[in-house]
């Protein structure tokens, strides 16, 4: 289940996990939190702006990984966003195909992570 979490509610293990993967949560995005049996196994963002939003801190912890999680929190967040015509991301190399497939266009590409857009 998926659901809206404050950011003070994102488990410290999350956070300390996320931090080496160099992934950061804000306070000013809308987090939410995966959860399996009331624990929060993953967390995910999307941050608003004026015309357009951005999926953000996307992480799982390792034991949850391969469990299609990932995948579940960016179709959560691609509903919420079903009214927005641009959606912007940052993706790893390892994730960046996953994110071509569902019509993202890779806008600027570095070493270790492509920004891509989606536009309706």
């Amino acid at each position: 289940m998926i659901k809206e979490i404050k950011i003070k509610d994102i488990p410290v293990e999350i956070v300390k996990d996320a931090k080496k993967e160099k992934i950061s949560f804000l306070e000013n995005a809308k987090n939410y939190g995966y959860f399996i049996d009331n624990k929060i196994v993953a967390v995910c963002a999307i941050l608003y702006h004026k015309n357009f939003a951005t999926l953000k801190s996307s992480y799982v912890l390792p034991e949850y990984r391969n469990q299609k999680i990932y995948e579940k929190m960016v179709e959560f967040r691609l509903n919420e966003l079903k009214d927005f015509k641009i959606i912007e991301t940052r993706a790893k190399p390892s994730t960046s195909d996953y994110f071509k497939k569902l019509g993202f266009k890779v806008i600027k590409h570095f070493n270790v992570a492509d920004y891509l857009r989606l536009v309706k």
